[in-house]
């Protein structure tokens, strides 16, 4: 058998052996930013991956990473600002819920002096999570679905970016988010006697091609109707930075 006799064979049984694999059944790829006590820098650990340095960028299902000072492509496609109950990692950990804007529970958190506390009354986290759907852009052209949120004070970096994204504009005319591809470092923060890495995001360029656009277009078009939704990890054992302006939940 030919080698493209094969690939006609394999093509032709797509799918076959996942027709009953769900969203629940598989793991969905967040970007994380590797912290001082990120498990995935511990050797002994079973997250470890070798070459992570504190402040590189890594996927937390394939485990690739890239550099904090080289950065990784993204085309931003989607974004959603969500409210996640999560309960304390002291207490085991675990996503509860996510909350509505206007729920008593998130405008009671929106008039707290300290942002930084994000204790519920039941003893909960609620942590104001900016979530944007990006595909990750590869050097050999494949596009790769993944999810970029942001918490504590990264808040401000997205905001940051969403702003940069809603300057670019044609004849006057707002372009999608996905009309530029942006480049995602990290830089290194301290403050309150500790230090952390943040996100560093900046305008890179046009998209490439139709090709591109369209598989964006279609991602975008599933999420405004709903088909595709932006679920919080099951488990997410990426530590956070300190717990003041922790980028990743503390749960």
């Amino acid at each position: 058998m030919t080698k493209k006799a094969l690939m006609d064979a394999l093509v032709g049984a797509a799918g076959a052996g996942l027709e009953e694999v769900g969203a629940t059944d598989v793991q969905t790829p967040y970007l994380r930013i590797a912290q001082a006590l990120s498990p995935q820098l511990k050797k002994s650990g079973s997250d470890f991956i070798e070459g992570l340095d504190q402040g590189d960028i890594f996927n937390t299902v394939t485990k690739q990473f890239w550099k904090s000072d080289e950065g990784v492509t993204v085309l931003p496609v989607y974004f959603q600002l969500k409210y996640n109950e999560w309960i304390p990692r002291n207490d085991g950990g675990g996503f509860v819920r996510e909350h509505p804007h206007d729920s008593a529970e998130v405008l009671e958190l929106e008039q707290r002096r300290d942002k930084r506390d994000t204790t519920m009354q039941s003893g909960n986290d609620l942590v104001k999570t900016a979530t944007h759907l990006v595909k990750i852009m590869h050097e050999n052209g494949a596009l790769e679905t993944v999810i970029l949120d942001m918490k504590g004070s990264n808040l401000k970096r997205s905001r940051g970016w969403n702003s940069l994204m809603s300057m670019q504009r044609h004849d006057g005319v707002l372009l999608p988010s996905y009309a530029k591809t942006y480049t995602v470092k990290t830089s290194e923060v301290t403050g309150d006697q500790n230090s952390w890495f943040e996100y560093n995001l900046t305008l890179k360029g046009d998209i490439e091609s139709l090709e591109q656009f369209n598989d964006a277009d279609e991602l975008r078009k599933e999420m405004v109707a709903g088909s595709v939704q932006l679920a919080p990890p099951a488990t997410d054992k990426a530590l956070p930075g300190p717990a003041a302006v922790a980028e990743d939940v503390p749960f």
